[in-house]
């Protein structure tokens, strides 16, 4: 295949690593607008329990689907290259890419490929976890709830009528102190806890005034919750617990 343009070869360098970013497994779970691009283009799992990764294979999208990611946004408007276009020239390089993926690249995608269509398809299997209703939940109910809590937040709307949300959520062993990865697993745990916005956070296992868990709490705080925590104290150690709150 030809090549294509040097600004498309430049726009390709810029958006595979964001593409790599947003679309690594962890990332994609607790990304609502991915979520709500998943279940829009592959249906919700079939039977309840998580997308299973033979159901993903299934998920196509273009560039002009991902506009709603900021930083894609960001780099198709400044550099004012027609998503279409890039999708069908992979980035302006050869099918043939050298095996270090080379800036401008799209054919070398951790996660991600272009078929022959030029649409975005999933290669790296994956389970994505998905809400599960309730036996004898009322079924317009539940969707709506399911929509609220896991659609875009442009998109959500208003809460359903009646509905509390809560989560829970033991954190004691992801917040032991003297991890080597400390801020890798805190960062992660953060948007763990902010994706969904739930009414009430119960975490077991949260100390507020230890080192870690003041970082947790000033994230939660920023965002709007109020909290309380309860600890015991006992000879060799104690435990904490704490429920935060959106007013």
């Amino acid at each position: 295949t030809g090549g294509g343009s040097g600004k498309e070869t430049k726009v390709a360098g810029a958006l595979r690593p964001l593409l790599d970013f947003y679309f690594e497994p962890f990332t994609l779970q607790h990304n609502r607008y991915l979520l709500d691009l998943l279940a829009r283009h592959v249906g919700p799992p079939e039977p309840y329990g998580p997308w299973v990764a033979e159901a993903l294979l299934g998920f196509r999208c273009g560039f002009q689907d991902l506009v709603g990611l900021g930083r894609i946004a960001a780099v198709l408007a400044k550099h004012k290259v027609d998503p279409q276009t890039l999708c069908r020239s992979g980035g302006g390089r050869d099918e043939a890419h050298s095996e270090n993926g080379a800036s401008g690249d799209l054919w070398a995608m951790k996660h991600l490929r272009l078929d022959e269509s030029g649409r975005l398809t999933l290669q790296t299997p994956m389970e994505i976890r998905s809400f599960v209703t309730a036996p004898g939940a009322p079924a317009e109910l539940a969707n709506s709830s399911v929509r609220y809590l896991s659609a875009a937040r442009e998109q959500r709307g208003q809460a359903p009528d009646g509905v509390i949300s809560v989560m829970s959520y033991a954190v004691g062993d992801v917040l032991v102190e003297g991890a080597r990865d400390a801020a890798n697993r805190d960062s992660k745990l953060k948007r763990q806890l902010l994706v969904h916005h739930a009414d009430i956070v119960c975490l077991q296992g949260l100390d507020t005034e230890a080192p870690r868990g003041v970082g947790l709490a000033a994230t939660l705080s920023e965002d709007g919750y109020g909290f309380a925590c309860a600890r015991a104290r006992f000879a060799g150690g104690g435990e904490a617990n704490c429920i935060f709150w959106d007013p």
